[in-house]
């Protein structure tokens, strides 16, 4: 598992300067010791506050005038998950955050020149911004643990994926009937035609046709069966340890089937569109493979 770190206009949301209203009563909004503008709309069952260094999970929306700019319920999950650090200065986020149980909902309001012109940094606020209007964040903390606490968990969920990607892989070999056993590292090739000549050396150019997608999907990632060739050097951090370990077992002119658990794949992490703990299929051609030398003579 790992953070879902904010995105870079987010972060500078987060730190936008100071709060400040010309009425602080107004729509309920109260000012706190440090000028921040702030509403509680709901309040949780846990009364612990976050604290600084803690891990929180958050949901949030930025409104502007009658707009929302941002709503987190858009992004996968609809929640975001970073650790509280020190604060910026007084009646940043973070500081906000400090304020917030698990369960509380809260509104905070921020001039909207403060952001664009210092947060930003941009030369002139845009067309749609009234000079001195208020910005306001909606957040709800959903979760606030310390980074052991949050660890385990992870390490918890991590196990559960991890036994479910066994799970779906077994059931995927079962159904189609293949008894092929796995190398030493976890790859299932499957040869469906021999090639002729040696297999490669470091340091070789093989020049392959292959095709990806997640074991039983019929999605695919990544092909060029329709295009051009590709050439990699053998040896070379290339793609995945498990097709780098499958092209090392065929010979020019043999075409294979490699199934790639992530621990030889994409990882327990995922990657792009890819799940974490998600196993991979590849369809792959070997072409040809051309030693340095001859390289070098073409």
């Amino acid at each position: 598992m790992k953070y879902y770190f904010l995105k870079t206009t987010v972060v500078i949301l987060f730190t936008a300067v100071v709060f400040s209203c010309s009425n602080s009563n107004e729509n309920g909004y109260k000012r706190t010791k440090n000028g921040v503008l702030i509403k509680r709309i709901t309040e949780g069952p846990d009364s612990t506050k976050a604290k600084e260094s803690e891990i929180v999970t958050i949901r949030l929306k930025y409104r502007l005038n009658d707009s929302i700019i941002f709503n987190s319920d858009d992004i996968e999950d609809g929640s975001m998950v970073f650790p509280i650090t020190k604060p910026i200065f007084e009646g940043d986020l973070y500081e906000a955050l400090t304020l917030m149980g698990t369960g509380d909902s809260i509104s905070i309001g921020v001039v909207a020149d403060s952001f664009f012109l210092k947060s930003a940094a941009m030369q002139k606020l845009p067309e749609y911004v009234t000079p001195g209007s208020i910005m306001y964040y909606d957040i709800k903390l959903l979760d606030h643990k310390t980074s052991s606490e949050w660890q385990k968990e992870a390490d918890k969920k991590s196990l559960q994926m991890a036994k479910q990607e066994m799970a779906t892989l077994q059931i995927y070999l079962n159904n189609n009937k293949i008894y092929t056993d796995p190398t030493v590292n976890g790859l299932y090739f499957l040869e469906e035609k021999k090639g002729r000549g040696s297999t490669a050396d470091t340091g070789d150019i093989c020049q392959v046709y292959l095709s990806v997608k997640v074991l039983g999907s019929d999605n695919i990632l990544f092909s060029n069966f329709n295009d051009k060739p590709l050439d990699f050097e053998f040896g070379q951090d290339f793609d995945t340890k498990g097709f780098r370990e499958g092209i090392g077992l065929m010979k020019p002119g043999g075409k294979a089937r490699f199934i790639v658990p992530s621990w030889i794949g994409i990882s327990s992490e995922g990657q792009g569109i890819i799940d974490p703990f998600t196993t991979l299929e590849y369809e792959v051609e070997l072409i040809s493979i051309r030693s340095p030398a001859d390289v070098t003579t073409e």
